[in-house]
């Protein structure tokens, strides 16, 4: 068994030493130190909780959502009773963490995951770079919360939910995650009355860089959305809804093309934007979705870098990483004009993500 030492000096307190060390890999404390200076955020009187140790302890939150606030702290202070004074290390009520929870406010917090959070996948790391651009996708998840007027204050029902709505209020939230290490690198809560639309343009005005290609299933697309996506120096992969008009301008064999896309697809008004359309269908009877059309919509415009096979194996596999471990199917243009190769997509199977340019073959 693996054990470190720690050097303690005889006058610091118990509240210096409050952390987990696997949290202090990935934010230091010298960051929480000066993003509390730097916000002016310190206690005035260093009593037994310390800010820093609270945000240590607000961090621990999320990582134990099933203990009570005093566990968390509990379990922060986990093999420091055996060597401090009893009297110095008694777990703090319930009341003085919410107290100090209060003081330190939104903005250190804001401040720090600002500062510290980003994306940590490298070169090496499996299926979060394609094109020599990493790879990230928008998702969104609704989740429960206490009971309180508070909350139901600042989370209401919605409009059409007066007589049947859900048992607790709830929380929208949009995710911008990297491939790869699934991690998140940014999100934005919502209201269930505040569009998703909105969430998404907040979190991509904030942390989408250039070098990047975006993926999301449905429920983002806007044309504001995309043309802030390429406004960043980044693309888009993502499924095109049917309600959206589109007008053909260029054939690209392979079952793409070049289309233009109204602001207002309602009346089609408004400027355009390039993108190109691709349409496949899965054939396997085994893969979720088989026998439908399924029509993305990407910023790639080159067929010749960017082929077909792949945009549509990298999307199956961000559609699919949750739902199907391994999947071996075999998409075919729903155009009638092309067959996906079957070979490049069984060995996309095996290694997760395409590799090569595996060919489409066009049928006259």
């Amino acid at each position: 068994m693996m054990t470190t030492r720690r050097h303690v000096m005889p006058e610091s307190k118990l509240t210096h030493h409050v952390s987990l060390p696997m949290l202090e890999s990935a934010i230091p404390r010298q960051s929480v130190e000066q993003v509390l200076s730097e916000c002016e955020a310190w206690e005035q009187r260093q009593k037994q909780l310390s800010m820093s140790a609270i945000v240590y302890w607000l961090i621990g939150l999320s990582l134990f959502p099933q203990c009570s606030l005093r566990e968390v702290w509990r379990r922060l202070l986990d093999g420091w009773p055996a060597i401090w004074p009893p009297l110095q290390w008694d777990v703090a009520t319930t009341g003085a963490l919410c107290q100090r929870r209060g003081q330190l406010g939104v903005r250190p917090m804001r401040e720090l995951g600002a500062r510290c959070v980003h994306p940590i996948a490298t070169a090496a790391t499996r299926g979060a770079f394609r094109w020599q651009m990493r790879v990230v996708a928008l998702e969104s998840a609704l989740e429960d919360l206490p009971e309180s007027h508070a909350t139901r204050t600042v989370f209401p029902y919605n409009a059409g939910e007066a007589h049947s709505h859900p048992p607790f209020p709830q929380v929208g939230s949009v995710l911008l995650l990297e491939g790869g290490t699934h991690a998140s690198f940014d999100a934005q809560l919502l209201s269930n009355r505040v569009q998703e639309q909105q969430g998404a343009w907040l979190v991509l005005a904030r942390s989408l860089c250039a070098g990047m290609v975006l993926l999301w299933d449905r429920g983002f697309h806007t044309h504001e959305v995309i043309a802030l996506v390429r406004s960043r120096g980044a693309h888009v992969l993502a499924r095109r809804p049917s309600h959206c008009l589109r007008s053909v301008w260029a054939r690209l064999g392979a079952g793409s093309y070049l289309a233009k896309i109204p602001r207002n697809s309602k009346n089609g008004s408004g400027p355009l934007l390039r993108v190109r359309l691709i349409e496949y269908t899965i054939t396997d009877q085994q893969v979720p979705g088989c026998s439908e059309t399924l029509p993305l919509m990407t910023t790639l415009l080159d067929a010749l870098l960017d082929p077909a096979l792949e945009l549509i194996a990298l999307y199956q596999h961000r559609l699919s990483r949750s739902k199907v471990a391994s999947m071996s199917s075999e998409p075919s243009c729903a155009s009638g004009r092309a067959h996906c190769a079957a070979r490049g997509l069984r060995a996309w199977s095996k290694s997760c993500m395409p590799s090569g340019s595996p060919t489409l073959p066009c049928a006259s």
